[in-house]
């Protein structure tokens, strides 16, 4: 969204605004990764294995039917998470 408006306003604020946003967000997903792996350490672990941290791709037939033979839920699907 930032680099969206960024390009849309050509403006120099927006562009200082952007290259601020982007490691800030990066800095938090690490840290937020981090906690999850300290308190799911398989589970987690194997999400990670299976979904990428930004930029969705496109699936793979392999591992669409990993996915669905193992019993595991589809992206997207709903889960439930006991603490």
């Amino acid at each position: 969204m930032t680099l969206a408006y960024a390009l849309f306003a050509n403006h120099l604020a927006t562009y200082v605004l952007l290259l601020l946003t982007v490691p800030s967000l990066h800095f938090i997903v690490v840290l937020e990764e981090r906690e999850l792996h300290e308190r799911f350490p398989s589970e987690y672990a194997d999400y990670c294995r299976r979904v990428p941290r930004f930029f969705p791709g496109p699936a793979s037939p392999l591992r669409r039917a990993d996915e669905t033979s193992s019993g595991a839920p589809m992206r997207g699907a709903a889960r439930s998470v006991r603490l």
